[in-house]
């Protein structure tokens, strides 16, 4: 059994995961809005359904108070309520023959 390599590139990276945790415990807006990264991620995340931007209630200065420019979806606290969920990895160490395949000695 090879071992599986991971070199596709990630759905999201840390800097997603940190803007969407914010969305999900703070009011107001990202501390790093201003910064192409955050725009960047906030953008796919509004793209995505994940966070949502009323531009008629920010014109007006009508937000809920616990809004900034954006909020997070319904979707955006489920997937991350999943990715949360989410079990460590573990390790399995098992014997292999010279063609791969997994020998079963029971002990495992």
């Amino acid at each position: 059994m090879k071992e599986q390599e991971y070199t596709k590139e990630p759905m999201m990276t840390p800097n997603h995961l940190d803007i969407l945790i914010h969305y999900y415990t703070a009011p107001g807006d990202h501390p790093r809005i201003d910064a192409p990264a955050v725009e960047q991620a906030v953008e796919e995340f509004v793209s995505d359904g994940i966070l949502w931007e009323d531009r008629d209630k920010i014109r007006m200065g009508n937000r809920p108070s616990n809004c900034g420019k954006y909020c997070i979806t319904e979707k955006g606290r489920v997937w991350l309520l999943m990715i949360l969920k989410t079990p460590y990895p573990t390790l399995k160490q098992m014997w292999i023959d010279g063609n791969d395949n997994v020998i079963d000695t029971g002990l495992l």
